[in-house]
């Protein structure tokens, strides 16, 4: 899907996403989910990158419930080195059945293709 037909859709958003390509419009596709799930609180708003990036850590924080919003949205983004086999099953078997409260976004600005390991729908930012 590319990022026009994204910010026209009206469906239901889906558990999981790899944005791809330029980070402003990856902003704005994110300002977007963030609107479309009524997320108001940025306590209900979880940020990984290569700083903090651990998969079981991304999956607590999808786990978790939100006191402020009924949604809640997780990002990874900002990943420049390779994930490890063992972190890529973690993701694998958790997108196999996602928390519905939860949209769990991985962010590739930089065209590292670190996420093609993911099969899940991607919005091509450009």
């Amino acid at each position: 899907m590319n990022y026009s037909q994204f910010m026209s859709a009206k469906e239901n958003l889906s558990p999981v996403y790899v944005l791809s390509g330029d980070a402003f419009l990856a902003n704005n596709v994110i300002a977007n989910i963030k609107s479309r799930l009524n997320i108001i609180d940025n306590a209900s708003v979880s940020i990984f990158d290569s700083e903090n990036f651990s998969a079981r850590s991304i999956i607590n924080a999808c786990e978790q419930m939100s006191f402020f919003d009924c949604n809640r949205l997780v990002i990874v983004k900002n990943i420049t080195s390779n994930i490890s086999e063992s972190e890529k099953d973690i993701l694998l078997l958790y997108i196999k059945n996602p928390n519905p409260i939860c949209t769990l976004l991985f962010v590739d600005t930089a065209g590292t293709s670190v996420f093609d390991f993911l099969k899940v729908e991607k919005i091509l930012c450009n």
